[in-house]
């Protein structure tokens, strides 16, 4: 049996997004960047995020974005496909600009803000978020 770096990176993705033992909210800011592209079920992942935070918490939630509209199709699994599709062969979907409807249906109420625009350089960097992309900015009620 072989194991691939998208293996390996889809595993641990999912790993880090399992459900807490603990069904308290305890988290008052969550920072997931470049990893629901990686999980099959991101709703579901979506929801943990959700679940952890504190009433007003915040997630700040960051993703390859390639337009408007979400294409994902759990038949594509082969790394070519996905590479072609996705931009990267560990990657399961490429999120649209739609992404702020998921995770509205997630529980959040959100925004995109071009963060790096809004809070500079050293900001962005020292937060490890890319300044080319959005970042969705999301309440918890």
């Amino acid at each position: 049996m072989t194991s691939t770096i998208a293996d390996h990176t889809q595993n641990l993705a999912q790993e880090r997004l399992q459900p807490y033992s603990d069904a308290t909210a305890h988290e008052q800011v969550e920072l997931c960047s470049h990893v629901l592209e990686h999980i099959p079920d991101d709703m579901q992942a979506m929801r943990e995020i959700y679940r952890i935070l504190t009433p007003g918490g915040t997630a700040l939630i960051q993703v390859p974005i390639g337009g408007n509209v979400t294409r994902e199709d759990a038949d594509i699994t082969s790394p070519t496909d996905r590479r072609r599709l996705y931009g990267q062969e560990d990657h399961v979907r490429l999120y649209g600009t739609d992404l702020a409807h998921r995770l509205g249906a997630a529980g959040f109420d959100g925004s995109v803000v071009a963060y790096a625009q809004r809070k500079g350089a050293d900001a962005v960097h020292s937060m490890g978020l890319d300044p080319e992309e959005p970042l969705f900015v999301c309440r918890k009620h």
